[in-house]
């Protein structure tokens, strides 16, 4: 039987740019004859019950298209899915997850070894192995039941450089992230002490 493909689409990510990736991924899923479906996001939290909700298919494969935002909302939604599971173990073992990396900074799928061409991230889902992947669990503040993150979590500065990359108009990627973490290095305010 072959996988059928949920695509959870952010048509913001990378400032809109990524709604135009849409025919390219369906002319791609068409061709090589596979069943798909693209779900386009309509605000923040959206992918997270998209996600959950597609969860539920037999033989699905749950894709994030977008950038680390998407990725993050779509582990979220499996993971509360997950937890509603009552054979979890059994339903963790056919969950399976991919990327898409059509947002700005993709952190998520570099470290995941998924290439950054979309061909040859589309290849690679239907062509390569699934593995299996750690998932970290953090509770507190306006997540108190918790909010899971998939390779890395932050407790400011890195909210404060996601937020200044995405007002640059004319830098993409890596750059921006580089200039908004200067910048934010010269302009954040003492920062207060933290204990652990």
């Amino acid at each position: 039987m072959k996988r059928c493909f949920t695509i959870i689409l952010n048509p913001i990510a990378d400032q809109e740019n990524a709604k135009k990736k849409i025919p390219i991924i369906k002319e791609f899923f068409s061709k090589n004859e596979r069943d798909f479906k693209i779900i386009l996001t309509e605000g923040i939290g959206h992918a997270t019950s998209i996600a959950e909700s597609s969860a539920q298919i037999p033989d699905n494969v749950i894709i994030a298209a977008g950038g680390d935002g998407t990725s993050n909302e779509v582990i979220n939604g499996l993971m509360l899915d997950s937890r509603k599971s009552e054979s979890s173990s059994i339903h963790q073992n056919r969950l399976q997850f991919g990327v898409l990396p059509i947002g700005r900074g993709n952190d998520f799928a570099f470290g995941a070894g998924v290439p950054h061409d979309l061909t040859e991230s589309m290849r690679l889902l239907l062509d390569g192995t699934f593995y299996p992947m750690d998932v970290g669990l953090i509770a507190g503040g306006d997540f108190p039941e918790g909010r899971y993150f998939g390779n890395g979590v932050g407790i400011g500065f890195d909210t404060i450089v996601g937020l200044e990359a995405a007002k640059m108009k004319h830098f993409h990627g890596a750059a921006s992230y580089i200039i908004a973490a200067i910048k934010t290095l010269v302009m954040l305010p003492k920062a207060p002490t933290v204990e652990i």
